[in-house]
């Protein structure tokens, strides 16, 4: 008699995110152990996501000034001993979330696998994306505050572990529905932009009226 293993835990209509390179001997297994559904994020640190190294050493870097011509920031390597320009930028989230399974708040911590899909952007991209727009950290930690989602959980390297590492965060919604955040946040800036355009136009016309109706006053009080 040929025995079925037990199958995951099936989420329930979400988004689905590609872990076929972790599938490995007891996957299935490892999935129904270690995800935390309907968390809730209470409290993300955004400001500190992207973690930079050295590209040649690979070393961590120090920030030391930001140009004010094209508010670009210098970087120093420790381990060369010299202003780097190769950088390597990385994932790296801190963040507090509800567990509902043991009614208590936890501490987690998530990278670049778990980031990049709900992100939509590698942490290169984001990078370079923040240059020319510097306010999308704080629409991202925005739509992260209060997400529900489910948590697949690392496997603990040691009992010493603060924060539970992350595998992947998974959205509670409609796989149709979801939308990346960053590609949101172009979204919410066409649509302010075309806001704004329209308010223009509009004040402008009504200016453009308000001096045609004074000139044809003057104009009719000439002798």
């Amino acid at each position: 008699m040929v025995r079925r293993k037990k199958k995951a835990k099936n989420f329930p209509r979400v988004v689905s995110f590609s872990l076929t390179a972790r599938r490995d001997k007891g996957q299935s297994d490892y999935l129904a152990m270690n995800v935390i559904y309907n968390a809730r994020i209470q409290q993300a640190f955004v400001r500190s996501i992207l973690f930079r190294s050295c590209g040649k050493c690979k070393g961590r870097l120090v920030y030391v000034s930001k140009n004010r011509n094209d508010q670009t920031a210098s970087f120093y390597c420790e381990a060369c001993q010299q202003f780097v320009q190769s950088i390597k930028a990385s994932y790296k989230l801190q963040f507090i979330a509800f567990n509902p399974q043991q009614q208590r708040f936890e501490n987690y911590v998530a990278y670049e696998d778990a980031l990049q899909p709900i992100l939509g952007r590698t942490a290169q991209e984001l990078e370079e994306f923040l240059k020319q727009n510097t306010n999308v950290l704080d629409f991202i930690e925005r739509q992260l505050l209060q997400l529900n989602c489910h948590l697949i959980l690392r496997v603990a390297r040691s009992n010493r572990d603060t924060a539970k590492g992350v595998e992947a965060i998974v959205p509670v919604v409609d796989q149709n529905e979801w939308v990346p955040i960053v590609q949101k946040f172009i979204e919410y800036k066409q649509q302010t932009t075309l806001k704004l355009d329209k308010v223009l136009q509009k004040e402008l016309s009504s200016l453009s009226l308000h001096l045609l109706e004074r000139l044809n006053v003057e104009s009719s009080m000439e002798p």
